[in-house]
């Protein structure tokens, strides 16, 4: 670049000439490092002089990885949000959420999260994780009970579930006739289950 002064170019001109100049890297490898930029500055009638500018130009673009789409059961417990990052994503981001832990317990249905990962000179990259939590079946035998001799007592267990007793047998309903722990396992069409017993 070649800036000429007709005569009429004042100080702040060339300050604004000067600011005007854009480093732009179009070669064929990009790579990390310092930049030397040199201004000769040239004059007919005094001596030249050279001033030197330094930019720091950071190695790669960022990357956020691949969006992630997970499903989960309300009863799982806290998710660590790093462990759905892919692999090749960016260490050193931000969670949207402002946490990195999520609790599908405080949320039914899609949660959507953002990683972001950015840096001060560069542009930002985002991944968006979808958290879909599913229900948990509602199971409840009821409190610890007394029967009479003679007597019976029937536990049913309502909605779309797969159901389980400690002794393998699967019917909804369940009639108990003598004393014991009696323990249930519900499935429901997700994978989500929970347990009981009495």
């Amino acid at each position: 670049i070649t800036i000429t002064n007709d005569g009429n170019v004042s100080h702040s001109d060339w300050e604004e000439a000067l600011k005007s100049i854009r480093y732009n890297h179009d070669g064929p490898v990009f790579t990390e490092g310092t930049r030397e930029i040199n201004f000769l500055m040239h004059s007919l009638i005094r001596a030249g002089d050279t001033v030197t500018a330094f930019i720091f130009v950071p190695g790669g673009m960022p990357y956020a990885g691949r969006d992630t789409l997970v499903t989960n059961c309300q009863n799982t417990g806290p998710v660590n949000l790093e462990s759905l990052l892919s692999p090749d994503a960016h260490i050193g981001g931000t969670f949207s959420s402002g946490a990195s832990i999520f609790d599908p317990s405080s949320a039914l249905d899609t949660t959507i999260i953002y990683y972001i990962v950015e840096r001060v000179e560069c542009i930002s990259d985002t991944a968006i994780i979808s958290i879909v939590t599913h229900p948990t079946p509602m199971v409840d035998l009821g409190p610890d009970q007394y029967l009479c001799y003679g007597d019976s007592s029937q536990f049913i267990i309502n909605g779309s579930v797969d159901v389980v007793w400690q002794d393998g047998s699967q019917a909804s309903i369940y009639s108990v006739l003598s004393p014991g722990l009696y323990k249930v396992l519900a499935t429901n069409s997700w994978g989500c289950f929970a347990s009981d017993s009495i």
